[in-house]
């Protein structure tokens, strides 16, 4: 199941989707350039081994420590297609746009997203109440994961909950495996979700809190071997 905040941004998520392959609004899927980049934020002990786990799984790369500037974060987000951040996160109720995550040297902020060239195709928000979003006044919505699909992001991963640190990890592990293998955003993270349910208590509660936001039905990685296996035995 993909959520969406609101009609019109479910509507420019799909639509960015050019075709079922992958690609993003510029034509480049993960595969054909798009990069990989997994950030780990600072006073989070698991957000490190969580980033390589995942720099590791997509052979991409991984910024952490003092590494893992605003600046640099914000550079590495406008090349890349697939992105991942483990981080601190804060949803500000009364300015939504200063809603962030914490990075080495101060917060990457909602309105900071906004002036990014371009964002990821497909991001992964690790951080707390990423996932959520504040109704202003005229129902506008706004928030960090409103903030990456009103700017081009298709399909978005984030926690709608407070989330523990290190039992995290294995859930966004799971997720991205099954994202490498070819499954579609949605379904990996339900998968994950399941695969994680018979583990640590607080496992399965941080792998309760991520939701799909945006388009969440083509996959990062080729095609998705399950729409392939059905299409075969409907031929």
């Amino acid at each position: 199941m993909t959520v969406a905040p609101s009609a019109t941004l479910w509507h420019l998520a799909r639509t960015r989707l050019a075709s079922a392959d992958g690609t993003d609004g510029d034509g480049r899927g993960v595969e054909a350039g798009g990069r990989v980049v997994a950030v780990a934020g600072p006073r989070l002990p698991a957000a490190g081994p969580e980033a390589a786990a995942v720099g590791a799984i997509h052979d991409g790369t991984v910024l952490a420590g003092a590494a893992a500037s605003v600046e640099a974060v914000s550079a590495a987000l406008s090349r890349a297609g697939l992105a991942h951040l483990a981080a601190h996160g804060h949803l500000s109720a009364e300015n939504p746009l200063f809603s962030g995550i914490a990075l080495a040297d101060g917060p990457l902020m909602a309105y900071d997203v906004e002036r990014l060239p371009r964002v990821p195709h497909t991001l992964v928000l690790a951080a707390c109440d990423s996932g959520r979003s504040v109704v202003r006044t005229g129902d506008e919505l706004m928030g960090l994961a409103v903030a990456f699909l009103a700017r081009g992001t298709s399909q978005l991963v984030a926690s709608v909950l407070p989330i523990p640190d290190a039992a995290t990890t294995p859930v966004m592990v799971a997720f991205h495996e099954r994202l490498a293998a070819g499954r579609p955003p949605a379904a990996a993270l339900a998968e994950a979700q399941r695969a994680v349910r018979g583990d640590d208590p607080r496992t399965a509660a941080a792998a309760a809190g991520f939701v799909c936001i945006g388009a969440g039905a083509v996959p990062v990685f080729g095609r998705d071997p399950g729409r392939d296996r059905a299409a075969a035995g409907a031929g």
